[in-house]
């Protein structure tokens, strides 16, 4: 009873481990941090300079929502550069069917190419949030901005890359799964609140359920100006992203082990 025990232990997500050991020797996963971390640092020197040509500027406030759009921008993407092909390719190359020879299961392979992909995503995001805290000692900021905004942008990092993983657990071509990719992001970030949005314009009340799926949506509510106004919607947001991340990978999980056998497109 105790050998299988260990047994379940040892080989519990054993791609995870392996891809995560081959990333901490890999000279890339040091140099990422540093060069977002300079980046970060650029864009504050940016917001220093326009403070002082227009005083009016809030040194503090500028940095921190240009730090935190920069931020947006790289979480909205990650899908697409991290998961998006990360197993369609897998299915290209011939490998896939390889891996399930073995005791792997969908679980593992999904969780396991999504935790190597995203490995450096997740370092590049971490890099910003120091410099992002800066403004909290400039003033003009408050702490519930500055956590509300790391708690928004991570959950929109895991939305973006639940969505890559899905397109490519049920896709084998490269642009396939990245139309599907983007196909997708659009869908939650600017169809569905365009309906919202049409819904409002004929009359009726501004119907905030078909907002909460947006990443920009989220962010917005990172203010303490509206996340006054709108405590509740700035939780339920962060609580639909992370049920449809789980229920994406979740998906991505049954679907491979059936998918991986697809043939090539004529």
């Amino acid at each position: 009873m105790e050998y299988r025990v260990i047994l379940r232990q040892v080989t519990f997500l054993p791609i995870v481990g392996r891809e995560l050991r081959v990333a901490a020797r890999r000279s890339g996963t040091y140099w990422i941090r540093l060069g977002v971390a300079a980046q970060a640092t650029l864009v504050g020197v940016g917001a220093w300079v326009a403070s002082v040509i227009n005083p009016r500027v809030k040194f503090g406030e500028a940095l921190f929502w240009g730090l935190a759009t920069v931020a947006l921008v790289h979480c909205l993407l990650a899908g697409r550069r991290s998961t998006a092909d990360c197993l369609s390719q897998e299915k290209r190359d011939g490998t896939m069917g390889l891996l399930f020879l073995t005791d792997l299961k969908g679980f593992d392979v999904v969780v396991g190419k999504l935790v190597a992909t995203s490995l450096n995503g997740f370092y590049g995001l971490f890099a910003i949030f120091p410099v992002l805290a800066v403004p909290l000692l400039v003033g003009g900021m408050t702490s519930g901005e500055f956590w509300r905004m790391v708690l928004a942008l991570v959950m929109i990092f895991v939305f973006s890359l639940a969505i890559g993983v899905f397109c490519s657990a049920g896709s084998r071509e490269y642009k396939e799964t990245i139309g599907r990719n983007f196909l997708l992001l659009m869908t939650a970030c600017v169809l569905v609140p365009m309906v919202g949005l049409f819904i409002y314009a004929s009359g009726g009340s501004l119907p905030s359920a078909f907002f909460l799926a947006c990443p920009f949506y989220t962010f917005r509510l990172c203010a303490d100006r509206l996340y006054s106004l709108y405590p509740l919607e700035y939780w339920q947001s962060l609580t639909v992203m992370l049920g449809m991340s789980v229920l994406l990978i979740l998906r991505a999980c049954r679907l491979l082990p059936i998918s991986w056998q697809d043939l090539p497109t004529a």
